[in-house]
């Protein structure tokens, strides 16, 4: 083991090296990271208009939970939870499993499903 990891780690210095030397200055290079790091999460949740959805909500109409778990992790759910809580009836007649999970919804969308349940329980429209 001892004889293949330096021959490996000394390649990798050379690798990190040679990108380091042709790399943009350190902040600008930070930049460009933060940058493709916000248009990939734009890229996620964002749905031009007339669009069936967003790949969360593609991944809950199909019952791929792990997936939107992944998608709602990396900040790829928020289209679709905004679209949730404009219209939290669909929680329980489209996603009911989503509610099996505290983590698949966020606050906002919660708070929309409750405040419609006690609506239809109270049957106020305060």
């Amino acid at each position: 083991l001892t004889a293949v990891i330096p021959p490996q780690l000394s390649a990798l210095r050379r690798i990190s090296a040679t990108a380091t030397a042709r790399a943009r200055p350190q902040a600008s290079a930070w930049q460009t990271v933060r940058s493709e790091e916000l248009r990939a999460k734009l890229s996620l949740s964002w749905c031009p208009p007339g669009c069936l959805g967003s790949p969360a909500e593609a991944a809950c109409t199909n019952g791929h939970k792990a997936a939107f778990r992944v998608l709602a992790g990396i900040g790829g759910a928020v289209r679709f939870w905004e679209k949730l809580a404009g219209s939290p009836g669909r929680i329980d007649t489209d996603f009911p499993w989503l509610l099996s999970d505290p983590s698949l919804l966020n606050l906002r969308a919660k708070r929309a499903w409750l405040h419609a349940r006690l609506d239809a329980l109270v049957g106020c429209n305060a």
